[in-house]
């Protein structure tokens, strides 16, 4: 079975976004430990690849009294106080943890490949498809494949003579205007 197969992995570390006091339950904002595995598979044009990613959230304990995100009372102009007077209590106090997983598919299709031969490539690596070192023609059939149409070649030989014709020129030099004065100086003052 003739393809290209690609491992791919890794990890990250994300810190925390607040403070224990400022823990929200409507925001994520907990330190958060990261893996990733995946693997693609690419034969000819077409091409699959497969991710998983699994991201853990560091557990954090917001202890009784220790938190400061507060509802608002629209009627004391949004401060967090009740109709009481007092301030009213937190609603983040609690433990926090979370987990999650995400699989991912991909789907590619190079069109290139799949509508036509490779054109040569003049950078690069020696051991990519389709590379021809700088200075060298590419071989026959990389030139003219068999799925390239005789309009193709026509038009190369149109550049081909372009090619030569201009080789065949001299660079032409800029004419000077010799009927306008040269600029003169102007006097200092």
């Amino acid at each position: 079975m003739e393809g290209i197969l690609r491992l791919r992995g890794g990890s990250y570390f994300d810190p925390w976004a607040t403070g224990f006091a400022y823990t929200r339950r409507d925001f994520d904002t907990l330190a958060k430990i990261g893996g990733r595995l995946g693997f693609g598979y690419r034969r000819g044009a077409f091409g699959i690849d497969v991710g998983y990613a699994a991201v853990a959230s560091i557990n954090r304990l917001v202890g009784t009294d220790q938190g400061q995100v507060r509802p608002i009372n629209g009627a004391k102009n949004g401060r967090p106080i009740g109709n009481d007077g007092k301030l009213l209590p937190a609603t983040n106090e609690g433990s926090y943890k979370g987990f999650t997983h995400l699989l991912s598919f991909g789907v590619t299709l190079t069109f290139d490949e799949l509508f036509g031969p490779m054109r040569p490539i003049r950078f690069g690596n020696s051991y990519e498809p389709g590379y021809v070192p700088r200075g060298e023609e590419p071989k026959e059939d990389e030139k003219t494949g068999p799925d390239r149409k005789d309009d193709d070649k026509k038009d190369d030989a149109e550049k081909d003579k372009d090619k030569d014709r201009d080789k065949d020129e001299k660079p032409k030099k800029p004419k000077k205007d010799l009927d306008l004065p040269p600029d003169e100086p102007t006097p200092l003052k």
